[in-house]
């Protein structure tokens, strides 16, 4: 007896386009990707905050590689879901996988965010991160000294107050001229200052994420790695333990 065919699920389409649904996950990362801290594995869940299931050919069109849009891209990373802010497509090679559930569509807008790099220890009895904005601040020119005393990158500071000290006996002007160059070197070379500086600290990149300020994007990161403590808290509490008058005072 001819045995009945069973009936096949109908394709799953995205509901805008028509197209089939599908996902999009990164199964080799090239350079690009890694400066956006991206990683193999890492799967695409939405993109200005709506679930983007529309394959390769529309996250071109999106992102084009001329670098004429900014978009935001949501990122899983096994539980975790992060955003990251890209002008490009070409950030490896991306692989169709299943369709991400859909999600809640919270509209974001790129303008409104930047992309954080965050850090992390190495050391497991130092567990603790730092951050810092990747786009370039115009407070490291306008204001060399104040920003790297806010950043805490005292070997630099020394390094500035050090030259301008020197100059000042040749006259104001040269002064103010070393001033000038080395604020502009600072300002030219913050991020990669920034970096040197807290991987001499035993701190290594680990992620790149998009938030609208320092305080969110801390969030984010504890979030991602709830052990973690931001470093210059940690500083202040293992201060606090180490005197004994305010750790008695704290009781």
């Amino acid at each position: 007896m001819a045995k009945k065919p069973t009936e096949q699920p109908a394709a799953e389409t995205d509901g805008v386009s028509g197209l089939m649904a599908t996902g999009l996950s990164l199964a080799q990362v090239n350079p690009a990707g890694a400066s956006l801290g991206l990683q193999k594995g890492d799967t695409l869940q939405a993109i200005n905050g709506v679930t983007f299931t529309q394959g390769i050919k529309t996250l071109r069109e999106r992102l084009p590689s001329d670098h004429s849009k900014l978009c935001v891209l949501t990122i899983r990373r096994g539980a975790m879901d992060f955003d990251v802010l890209t002008d490009t497509h070409e950030l490896g090679k991306w692989a169709d996988v299943a369709p991400p559930a859909e999600r809640p569509n919270k509209r974001l807008n790129p303008k409104a965010l930047c992309n954080w790099e965050l850090f992390k220890s190495t050391d497991e009895t130092r567990p603790v991160y730092d951050l810092q904005p990747l786009p370039v601040p115009m407070m490291a020119l306008i204001a060399a000294p104040m920003w790297l005393a806010q950043t805490r990158l005292w070997s630099a500071l020394a390094t500035q107050v050090a030259l301008v000290a020197l100059s000042l006996p040749v006259g104001l002007w040269v002064a103010g001229v070393v001033y000038a160059v080395t604020s502009l070197y600072v300002w030219r070379a913050s991020r990669a200052l920034f970096r040197a500086d807290r991987i001499a600290q035993g701190l290594t990149p680990f992620a790149v994420i998009a938030a609208p300020n320092e305080i969110a994007a801390r969030e984010v990161c504890e979030m991602m790695e709830p052990d973690l403590t931001y470093a210059f808290l940690y500083r202040e509490d293992a201060a606090d333990q180490d005197d004994p008058d305010k750790a008695m005072a704290g009781g």
